[in-house]
């Protein structure tokens, strides 16, 4: 009888540990974040707009930063449509410049996300990009001259703090004709490096369920 109860009260016990486990399991599922909404806006151009093939590449660019791998399975992001966040913020900025003709775009970012209700907004601006060339300049002993210039702005608005990180990068060229010296290559060392100052590809992944997960994996373990 003795050894019946004892059996019994192993069981109730393994039972309880074990609805005691699934629960916690299910408390630290809750902490998952859900995917991550990130609205991108597609590069502002406020100077002379660039061939298709250079703006391609600025797009390219920012969207390989902020790509998340294997994110079809993992889910960990979800895009929203550049369009939509696009004819938002217009409506947004138009508004704004009417009660203030000295607002600045950044100041346009909480209510985009409010709109869009994405946790995160990143905005592209290529505020100047100009190539001109001289021909058989005399300065360079009859050689083509080359004169360039680029700025990119890179905007980063993250909801859950209401921070906006705005960082810009300027390049600019005077001298014979080179690849390296086109507005196109000085665009494109700009967009790097506002990628890298701005934090953006951290800051994604940092907010992804991915991220999370691997903080309550660490916290089981300890």
């Amino acid at each position: 009888m003795k050894k019946l109860l004892t059996t019994v009260m192993l069981l109730m016990l393994a039972l309880t540990l074990t609805a005691s486990a699934a629960d916690q399991s299910d408390e630290k599922a809750s902490e998952i974040k859900k995917p991550l909404r990130l609205a991108r806006l597609p590069l502002i151009i406020l100077s002379e707009e660039p061939d298709e093939d250079a703006l391609a590449g600025l797009e390219l660019k920012l969207s390989r930063a902020i790509h998340v791998p294997l994110n079809g399975t993992l889910k960990a992001v979800e895009y929203l449509p550049a369009s939509e966040a696009a004819a938002q913020l217009q409506d947004i900025w138009s508004k704004l410049r009417k009660k203030d003709k000295k607002a600045r775009l950044q100041a346009a970012m909480e209510e985009l996300s409010t709109r869009m209700k994405a946790d995160m907004v990143i905005c592209p601006i290529l505020r100047r990009y100009s190539q001109d060339v001289m021909i058989g300049a005399s300065m360079l002993n009859g050689e083509n001259r080359m004169i360039s210039d680029a700025e990119v702005i890179l905007i980063v608005y993250e909801d859950d703090t209401k921070e906006v990180t705005l960082k810009k990068a300027a390049r600019s060229y005077n001298g014979e004709e080179s690849n390296w010296g086109t507005a196109r290559f000085l665009a494109d060392d700009c967009m790097s490096e506002v990628i890298v100052t701005t934090d953006v590809r951290e800051k994604v992944l940092r907010r992804t369920p991915i991220a999370e997960r691997k903080e309550v994996e660490r916290k089981l373990v300890d």
